[in-house]
């Protein structure tokens, strides 16, 4: 008989599915054939090595937490095709903000619009809010440096800022663990 066959024989005794007078006959031949007591050596080592190891199991809310995701990604799935619309209407709506105006401006159609009162009153208070700030940058670049020396020198400025800023930085962490705490909700409902 082969080797090829004695190995067979090796594999299905360790399954417990070999006969009685095959087995013996296993036996006998791994008793005279050291390349076969070799590997009947090594097959059984490897066996109870893999009879001590523990089960590898997935975690008890692993459905839960594929699900889960599942479903988030469906609902990302669903408001995807809006979101493009949403951004091909703004776009739409940016494009034309900008090329109407220029379009009026370069075809001198603008003409006959300031012979309308509302146009040129409504120009009129376009300028007059440029010029408004053009006065408020000048006059806030000058004030800017004082106003930074007012904050460093006097202590109960910058204390009020420093805890405006505080304020701010716990109202946004808040508002954070919020979104969090919602965002991992289903996680924990489906389970």
């Amino acid at each position: 008989m082969s080797h090829e066959n004695y190995m067979m024989w090796m594999s299905l005794d360790l399954d417990g599915a070999l006969g009685g007078t095959q087995r013996a006959a296993l036996r006998q031949h791994v008793r005279t054939c050291a390349s076969c007591a070799v590997v009947w050596e090594r097959m059984n080592l490897i066996d109870r090595t893999l009879a001590v190891q523990p089960e590898a199991s997935p975690r008890i809310d692993l459905t839960a937490r594929v699900m889960a995701r599942v479903a988030a990604h469906e609902t990302q799935r669903r408001w995807y095709p809006w979101f493009l619309v949403l951004l091909a209407g703004i776009l739409t709506a940016a494009v034309i903000s900008v090329a109407l105006p220029l379009a009026i401006v370069l075809l001198g159609l603008y003409k006959p619009l300031l012979d309308l009162p509302v146009v040129a009153t409504l120009i009129g208070y376009a300028s007059e809010g440029i010029a408004i700030v053009r006065v408020l940058a000048v006059i806030g670049g000058r004030d800017a440096g004082r106003g930074f020396t007012y904050l460093t020198t006097d202590p109960v400025a910058l204390a009020v800022v420093i805890t405006a800023l505080s304020l701010a930085a716990t109202w946004i962490g808040m508002r954070e663990t919020i979104k969090t705490m919602r965002s991992s909700e289903p996680s924990r409902q489906i389970a």
